[in-house]
């Protein structure tokens, strides 16, 4: 009986694997740190942004460690420690191929007490995001870890700031890392080049562009509403269904730069019968048909050896 129970296992598990292995999304990995000058807080007043020392609210380092959806953030300061203090504030932002994330930490309740509801993690397009841990409270490092809510997003950028209230007022002491990244100076300025066109069931060249040297950058193309990618400069990808596709060029380095570019893409139909239909690019019509039975096939006769093996 048990080596039945392990031929089916085994069957059920290959007819799993062969079903959804057409569908199964990249895994995304990818870390992104950003150093920071220390003794370069700012005490800002009515009269002019001073250069303090602050240890426990200098940063020296932002650290992003993406492994699939979950993302964890890292902000480590010069010295002191992390405070749970209401006025402290420590704040992460997270870029990503699909949206810009907030994630803040301070003692809302005032009670001294750490606990997830003092992490707010907020998106321009997603606010529902649970933190699934965190630690770092009256040490040095701040971490955080959470789910990305889109299974093919990507971390690009991250940058951290920290900030505290003085007694009495709303201005006080701060400090950002890195320090041109409210600047804008930490963006990229690629082009995605086209209007592209061509024929279904051939090859298509993408030609990315950016000023310097192109080789340092990670270049990644999204298209069809961002559920798939291509990765290099210029990647040459076969679209097999006719239809007008757009999509975004995303260019960055494991130091924070990054920039994007859009692009659009008009494939049309082959002359030779190639695939019809709008959107996707994984099959022509044909081809289609053919999976769809090549994978009944297969789950018929993986049903069939199953009961054939029970009743034995």
């Amino acid at each position: 009986m048990i080596n039945k129970i392990y031929v089916i296992s085994l069957i059920a598990i290959s007819i799993l694997s062969i079903s959804t292995g057409s569908i199964t999304a990249q895994t995304q990995s990818n870390t992104i740190t950003v150093s920071d000058a220390t003794d370069d807080v700012v005490y800002i007043n009515e009269n002019t942004n001073e250069t303090v020392s602050r240890p426990n609210l200098d940063i020296s380092e932002v650290k992003c460690i993406q492994n699939g959806r979950e993302v964890e953030l890292q902000l480590k300061i010069a010295n002191g420690a992390i405070q749970n203090n209401p006025l402290f504030l420590y704040t992460f932002i997270l870029i990503t191929t699909h949206d810009e994330y907030w994630i803040y930490f301070y003692d809302e309740d005032t009670n001294g007490e750490v606990d997830k509801n003092e992490w707010f993690i907020e998106g321009s397009q997603e606010t529902n995001i649970a933190v699934n841990d965190y630690s770092g409270i009256g040490g040095k490092t701040l971490t955080v870890s959470f789910d990305l809510p889109n299974r093919f997003e990507k971390c690009i950028s991250v940058a951290g700031i920290t900030s505290e209230t003085a007694t009495g007022g709303s201005m006080g002491y701060g400090d950002y890392a890195p320090e041109d990244f409210l600047t804008g100076e930490k963006l990229l300025e690629p082009d995605a080049g086209g209007p592209y066109t061509g024929k279904a069931g051939e090859s298509i060249t993408f030609s990315g562009s950016i000023a310097g040297d192109a080789a340092k950058y990670t270049w990644l193309w999204q298209y069809d509403e961002n559920r798939a990618m291509l990765e290099g400069q210029n990647p040459t990808h076969v679209f097999n269904i006719p239809g007008n596709y757009s999509g975004t060029l995303y260019v960055y380095d494991s130091e924070g730069n990054y920039g994007m570019d859009d692009f659009v893409l008009t494939i049309n139909a082959s002359t030779t019968g190639g695939g019809t239909g709008t959107g996707g690019s994984s099959f022509s019509g044909s081809g289609l048909i053919m999976f769809i039975v090549l994978l009944a096939v297969i789950v018929i006769a993986g049903v069939a050896v199953i009961i054939y093996i029970i009743r034995r």
